[in-house]
Parts: C-alpha cells; structure tokens; sequence
C-alpha cells in the first residue's frame, strides 16, 4: 500500500513542484477569495430569479464559486490527501451529499436549459 503512495508522491513532485508554505497559502487564499468573490456576485442575481427570470446564473456562479473555493484546500494538504480527509467514514455522507449537490445542480442548469431549447424535453416524442 505505501508502495502506492510512493509512486503517487514521485508523480505528483514530477508535474508539481514542490511549493513553498507561502505558495501555498497563497493558492489556498487566491481560489477562496475568486470563490466567495463568485458566490456573493451571484446573489446580486437573485432579484432577477425571484422575478420569475432565467436561474442559471444564479445557480451557475454559485456552484464555481464552492467548487473554487473547495479547491482553495487542495494547496494546504494536496488533493490527494484532502479527498482521503473529506471521505473519513466520519464525513463521507456529507461530503457525498454535497459533491452530488454540486454535480447535480450543474446538470440541471446546463442540461435542462438546453432539453427545454431543443424541444427534446416535451415528451411527445416529436
């Protein structure tokens, strides 16, 4: 098993180099800061979907900006790590439940506005 983790060591230092701490912070700050800087923006839109406008969006930037800012934590740990501490079996529901909201919320905003387009949506087979 550590045979496997040297390999994935030896990989990851041969297309990342090694960061320094400040580097890493950095990194880390950067994708946080873009995040929530995404996510607040979005909520500038939310008047155009409580007035019954397109949500995309809304929801789109909302969803890159947790994904970014999740991403933030991949420089302080690497993503290797990260994801083994994000699915402990003390998390793993939850992150379950949140990664799939993400994919799912970014399947029915990219998706459903182009079944609706398409005309494929309506069912009656024309």
């Amino acid at each position: 098993d550590n045979d496997g983790d040297d390999d994935d060591v030896e990989c990851l230092s041969y297309f990342f180099p090694d960061l320094t701490l400040q580097e890493r912070l950095g990194g880390c700050l950067g994708c946080m800061l873009l995040g929530y800087v995404l996510s607040l923006g979005s909520f500038f839109r939310m008047k155009d979907v409580l007035r019954g406008r397109n949500p995309t969006p809304f929801v789109a930037y909302t969803t890159l900006g947790n994904i970014i800012s999740l991403s933030g934590s991949f420089f302080l740990t690497g993503p290797r790590a990260q994801m083994r501490r994000m699915f402990h079996s003390s998390r793993r529901v939850a992150t379950i439940m949140y990664l799939g909201s993400l994919f799912v919320t970014l399947l029915v905003c990219l998706v459903l506005p182009v079944l609706r387009h398409d005309g494929t949506g309506g069912g009656d087979g024309s």
